[in-house]
């Protein structure tokens, strides 16, 4: 199917063009481009180099950033995978979709023989479905054990394998790209090498100087041991090191499994003239706030905040950073406005593009846990606003303190805490809306995928 150049993409391109010097475009766009979503599970933003970070773990991120457009401060919606993969499939807001079981750590025995879980609801509009309508042809290859076929996230996809081991998600990946022919290619990857334990091979495993290794032990054999010993006492700094230097280890291991899926790219002729999106489920703490790991109740920074790196057709408008807070939910309108296509209606998600234009815009930011009346944090008035059930209230200024040290609740007038109230009361009112429309249902879950889930620690 072909169509000529899409406005809404040329049209963002050429402002992207006039805001600040760029990179020329190597030829016109004569039709949609190529998109792929490429999803980094557990990546905190601020381990990567082309974030500040100080330790090589990314080249191949970093060298995409030089030629994408950068958002320096994203908000995943919620703190684990299953309700922030829905906050980025379809643009909305936990309370919003709806879809926030599936943790299941704790709360089931290990003789667990059938579970359930929420499934997505086939009332909204994923990537998939809405890139399918505008004729590119789908496919989705995912190594997570929460985002399956029966629990809704295959909407809108022609092949989508999940369960695959990592390797296996760039060669089947690789494979379907030489099966697409003359289609035009909507691509999503979604790799796991960063999640608990951290094991990275010796050869990665450079960024700790000390000589003991104790936690890269326990790691390989008894990683919940970790935990245990932090039920006992607090980590002593050489082991709180150790573990960051692990977890670097594994960037450096799932950087170059994304450099595999852009050298697929080029190796195919996709690259040049494609919409390439790296972005994360969400981060993960490394012993900030003494806890490890993500989900729960915590909705700090560092299992908050992700990278978003988008490169444009051409790669336009290379290297420009977009300051101020956008979230995952933003995405996927952005996409769509790329392709002069439409977001559906009532979404969170708005097209962080406009930024460009009108760096002081901003829209309401909200990132929630799975349960319903557990704490709510509001990005607002520059501030971020954690509204806990108990009714105490925390205030962080996300971008001068990005680990949240400094509690500022005591230090802001109390005009603002109740401003930042009421917006989050009318977000909550208009999110309830919105679900009460949807269709939610629910589906048992097969035993292979209750050991997949076993494997990653959720049941236990």
């Amino acid at each position: 199917m072909s169509r000529g150049p899409s406005p809404g993409l040329l049209t963002a391109l050429l402002l992207t063009a006039s805001c600040t010097a760029a990179n020329t475009p190597t030829a016109a766009v004569d039709d949609l481009p190529p998109v792929f979503l490429i999803v980094v599970d557990c990546l905190r933003a601020d381990h990567l180099g082309t974030y500040g970070y100080e330790h090589d773990t990314s080249p191949w991120i970093d060298q995409l950033a030089t030629e994408s457009v950068l958002f320096e401060h994203v908000v995943a919606q919620s703190n684990w995978t299953k309700p922030s993969m829905a906050s980025l499939l379809t643009g909305t807001h936990v309370s919003q979709h709806g879809l926030r079981e599936g943790r299941l750590a704790g709360l089931v025995a290990d003789s667990a023989a059938e579970l359930d879980g929420h499934t997505l609801s086939e009332s909204l509009t994923t990537w998939a479905e809405a890139l399918a309508d505008l004729g590119y042809a789908t496919a989705g290859f995912v190594n997570q054990g929460h985002l399956t076929d029966y629990m809704g996230f295959a909407q809108g996809f022609a092949t989508y394998e999940y369960g695959l081991q990592d390797p296996e998600v760039e060669s089947r990946f690789r494979d379907w790209l030489g099966t697409v022919g003359d289609d035009r290619p909507f691509g999503y990857v979604h790799l796991l090498d960063l999640h608990f334990p951290y094991t990275p091979p010796e050869h990665v495993d450079r960024f700790f100087e000390g000589e003991d290794r104790p936690m890269r032990q326990l790691m390989l054999n008894r990683p919940h041991a970790i935990r245990e010993l932090m039920s006992t006492r607090p980590l002593e700094q050489a082991e709180v090191e150790e573990i960051r230097a692990l977890y670097d280890g594994e960037v450096v291991v799932v950087d170059d499994r994304v450099g595999r899926v852009l050298r697929a790219l080029r190796e195919a002729g996709l690259y040049d003239d494609a919409i390439i999106v790296v972005t994360a489920d969400h981060g993960e703490l490394l012993l900030e706030h003494d806890a490890l790991e993500h989900g729960g109740s915590r909705l700090y920074e560092p299992v908050l905040r992700i990278p978003w790196v988008m490169r444009l057709p051409g790669g336009m408008h290379g290297g420009t950073r977009i300051e101020g807070t956008v979230q995952m939910a933003d995405i996927f309108p952005t996409v769509l406005g790329l392709l002069d296509a439409e977001a559906p209606p009532g979404i969170a998600g708005r097209d962080a593009l406009v930024r460009l234009e009108d760096p002081a815009g901003r829209w309401p930011i909200l990132a929630e846990t799975s349960d319903e009346n557990g704490p709510r944090a509001l990005y607002a008035d520059n501030l971020k606003f954690i509204f806990h059930p108990d009714g105490q209230t925390q205030v962080f200024d996300p971008i001068a303190d990005p680990l949240e040290v400094s509690d500022l609740v005591d230090d802001i007038e109390p005009s603002r805490l109740f401003a930042a109230a009421q917006a989050l009361q009318k977000l909550a009112t208009g999110n309830r809306a919105f679900a009460a429309g949807l269709t939610q249902a629910r589906a048992e879950l097969e035993p292979a995928q209750i050991e997949q889930l076993r494997a990653l620690g959720y049941i236990r």
